[in-house]
């Protein structure tokens, strides 16, 4: 962490984006030490360092809408934190200390939050690569919950657009979802592939 503080100071970025967390939402149940450890403590860490640079005009947080928990339809930005994971308790306490930031440093934070990303290059562990190969090796895979949990999915070069339109047009701490108002199953979405 150093090495990319110091990389920081000397380079005075006008915005920073920041997407770094240990994800695997599942896995977290394993170690959750793990996630805190990477998700909360380290952040914190991190923001401690930057919290009083004033060359940084935008800070955008990367985080998740594992955050609001379990879910039903269209949720705005404004839902309360339910986080039901380990995973997502580590993202809501620093997205809650984020906010303090701005509130007591005047931390220029921005709260992005994105559905179910998908696109080139993603994880292989994740449902729509892991169907893909599955279909190729002909192998069958148990959906958790029988797939029944429903979700919004979004290409990446969409949430990219999104991004870039934060980046110029979002204000300082608010928070602003990626995402689109379809939702599917698991199941249907595998079905569908």
């Amino acid at each position: 962490m150093n090495k990319l503080v110091e990389m920081i100071s000397e380079i005075k970025p006008s915005y920073i984006l920041n997407f770094a967390a240990q994800g695997m939402v599942a896995e977290s149940w394993d170690a959750p030490e793990d996630w805190y450890n990477t998700n909360l403590l380290s952040q914190v860490k991190f923001i401690e360092n930057l919290k009083n640079y004033n060359f940084i005009e935008k800070y955008i947080q990367f985080t998740t809408p594992e955050v609001y928990g379990n879910t039903n339809g269209w949720i705005d930005e404004t839902q309360h934190f339910n986080p039901t994971t380990p995973y997502a308790v580590s993202r809501a306490a620093f997205d809650f200390h984020l906010k303090n930031m701005h509130e007591a440093y005047n931390f220029p934070v921005i709260f992005t939050r994105a559905a179910n990303v998908y696109g080139p290059g993603q994880q292989l562990y994740r449902i729509i690569p892991r169907t893909i190969m599955a279909i190729k090796l002909k192998e069958k895979f148990p959906l958790h919950g029988n797939g029944l949990s429903e979700r919004s999915f979004v290409h990446i070069q969409d949430v990219a657009e999104a991004i870039s339109l934060i980046i110029k047009n979002g204000d300082i701490g608010n928070t602003y979802h990626i995402s689109t108002n379809n939702v599917i199953s698991i199941n249907s979405l595998v079905k569908k592939i």
